[in-house]
């Protein structure tokens, strides 16, 4: 990537011992505080990344030998609770005559726009 195509991100540093460190490694080095700071960020962000992947693969394997507990009984027990009791928290279409029960078309039409019916014309 040219300097051209990159963008600029302004960098602020809470700790005013960092960028003093930054400055003066940086003329120890013979580099810009600019690129110590772009391969700083590049070697600790492959770290994170990495310790991110182990951790991620970790997980996964704990779920995929994850077996369940459940036993035969319970799991019959809990089919036959799905079928044999109604769900309070299943929704179902409401039927109305009307079209704006609610008002709602009403609430929003504006001064271009007129209530008929029910419905916004």
């Amino acid at each position: 990537m040219s300097k051209s195509d990159g963008g600029t991100f302004p960098l602020r540093f809470e700790n005013e011992i960092t960028r003093r460190a930054l400055r003066d490694i940086s003329e120890q080095l013979g580099v810009s505080m600019n690129k110590l700071a772009q391969d700083a960020i590049a070697v600790q962000l492959g770290i994170t990344a990495s310790l991110l992947e182990a951790r991620l693969e970790k997980t996964l394997e704990v779920l995929r030998q994850y077996q369940g507990s459940w036993s035969d009984e319970e799991i019959a027990s809990f089919a036959h609770s799905e079928v044999e009791h109604e769900d309070p928290a299943e929704g179902h279409m409401v039927e109305t005559d009307e079209g704006d029960p609610l008002g709602v078309l009403r609430a929003f039409a504006g001064s271009r726009e007129r209530v008929v019916g029910g419905s916004v014309e």
